[in-house]
């Protein structure tokens, strides 16, 4: 079983900031799956796609969720702080939810 707690406790905030950046540079987790499945999902849309009906290609971001933003204008929602994101990720590891926790990170 993984210790997650255990683990954002042991963590610096140095050490979380640079997993965040790395992980803009290069996706892990979750993203990478999304742009992958992206990928496969516009090759078969457009190896099906009536060209006159669709004149424009599929592309992956065409089949990657688009999280945090809203449904009906499509732009991005509230800005969460690095407390917020810090207390979210601590909620994951502890299986509890929070919404909008001022817990800041040390």
């Amino acid at each position: 079983m993984w210790d997650v707690e255990g683990m954002l406790d042991a963590m610096t905030w140095k050490q979380y900031v640079a997993w965040q950046t790395y992980s803009e540079t290069d996706p892990i987790g979750e993203q990478r799956k999304d742009l992958r499945t992206g990928i496969i999902a516009s090759l078969i849309a457009n190896a099906n796609r009536d060209s006159k009906k669709t004149p424009k290609p599929y592309s992956a971001s065409d089949f990657i969720p688009k999280f945090g933003l809203d449904a009906k204008t499509g732009k991005a929602g509230r800005k969460r702080s690095a407390a917020d994101a810090w207390a979210a990720i601590k909620a994951v590891g502890m299986g509890v939810a929070t919404s909008g926790s001022k817990e800041r990170p040390s």
